[in-house]
């Protein structure tokens, strides 16, 4: 290696200043110039630099090669078309968001976490809904928390929504679902904000909700009466009291059913998270005599593919037919059919609407004006309610 230059200063005569002479090499406009000093003592500081530099620069010298270099100028130039000044701009920025990934928990991480904490009081349903949020990310579970922000999001649920086929509500209920589980981070200061609260949720256009016809009630509770008697306190009571099928109706024991004054006990932990008794109107009393003195849970086990085999009409149709060519007695698309129903008939028969929301849980009149007001006529009320057990027509 040759030697350093000594970058001592000299006094200009001309001007009385004092100057350095700088090289091509280390000046910033490549070309070799003066620089001038009101002291030596400033001249002498700035020469001292320049030997530092001069040093500096033979060491990383050694260490550049020309794939090296060729691509520190490329990417100073590509750095700069996305806002960066520069190619060191830009390496800070990165190492930056290296260094925050670094200490970022994973999604998967937060997932386990989430399910750990609140898998004691999920139902079945709940469960099944679980199994299928993790499916659908199962290909982010390594990410770190810090790289699934609002532009991620948005991005995965348009393109989900276009793939799936959702509708309007199901993009909706999932947006719902993710941002509780980001609450959840937030809460536990896993992030300091949760990337989903502010994306817009969908618009959905009102309309009337679907509800069983007398008919069909007649045609359902017929069914399990004859085929799978231990199913019709599930359809008596989700349709003649309206409880919630996972909520509530799920986790109902008979002890919560009072015979002798007539109502049925709904405890917390339902959706509004409010306690409230139902009065049994009086085919109800009747279809449940025969459980008067039962004990356990209302609802029996596996209860989701005997209520398909009643509904889809299995019983209906010839002995060994797939379920492709069952006759369906009514669609079940709507999981809360039977409460629907029960307060349209009910609002049918009374016309109040206070009674409606005391009995149904609301805790505003919001949905009865919105779908159970007219709903029905009285007319069809008074069948409704008049749908009585085999053999207890008088």
């Amino acid at each position: 290696m040759g030697r350093f230059a000594d970058f001592l200063p000299r006094k200009d005569n001309t001007t009385g200043r004092w100057c350095i002479s700088v090289p091509g090499r280390l000046s910033p406009t490549g070309k070799r110039k003066r620089k001038y000093f009101k002291t030596k003592g400033e001249a002498e500081s700035y020469g001292a630099d320049l030997i530092k530099l001069e040093k500096e620069n033979a060491q990383l010298i050694k260490k550049l090669d020309v794939k090296l270099i060729e691509s520190a100028v490329h990417f100073n130039e590509v750095f700069q078309l996305y806002g960066f000044k520069g190619f060191p701009e830009a390496c800070e920025a990165f190492l930056k968001r290296l260094e925050k990934e670094s200490k970022s928990v994973s999604f998967g991480e937060l997932l386990e976490a989430f399910e750990k904490e609140n898998q004691a009081n999920w139902g079945d349903r709940h469960l099944q809904v679980w199994k299928t949020v993790k499916s659908l990310v199962e290909n982010h579970l390594e990410s770190p928390l810090s790289l699934l922000d609002k532009t991620f999001w948005s991005k995965w649920m348009e393109e989900h929504r276009v793939s799936r086929e959702w509708s309007d509500r199901s993009y909706n209920d999932f947006l719902s679902r993710f941002s509780t589980i980001w609450k959840f981070a937030l809460d536990n200061e896993l992030v300091q904000k949760n990337p989903i609260e502010t994306i817009p949720r969908r618009r959905l256009k009102t309309k009337p909700v679907a509800i069983l016809s007398t008919s069909q009630v007649e045609q359902i509770l017929l069914t399990a009466w004859n085929h799978d008697r231990e199913m019709t306190p599930y359809f008596t009571i989700g349709i003649f009291a309206g409880l919630r099928p996972n909520s509530e109706l799920e986790s109902l024991d008979w002890s919560d059913v009072n015979f002798e004054e007539s109502w049925i006990r709904v405890d917390f932990g339902n959706k509004t998270d409010t306690k409230r008794f139902v009065p049994m109107e009086a085919n109800l009393k009747r279809w449940l005599e025969p459980w008067s003195e039962a004990e356990g849970l209302v609802t029996p086990s596996n209860y989701v593919k005997r209520r398909r085999y009643i509904v889809r009409g299995k019983y209906q149709s010839p002995p060994g037919s797939s379920e492709a060519k069952w006759s369906e007695i009514a669609s079940w698309s709507q999981r809360d059919v039977m409460r629907h129903s029960y307060g349209s008939y009910l609002d049918g028969l009374y016309r109040d609407r206070n009674l409606v929301k005391e009995a149904m849980g609301h805790t505003n009149f919001r949905t009865y004006d919105q779908h159970y007001r007219r709903a029905v006529s009285p007319e069809e009320a008074a069948a409704f309610w008049g749908i009585v057990p085999p053999g207890d027509e008088g």
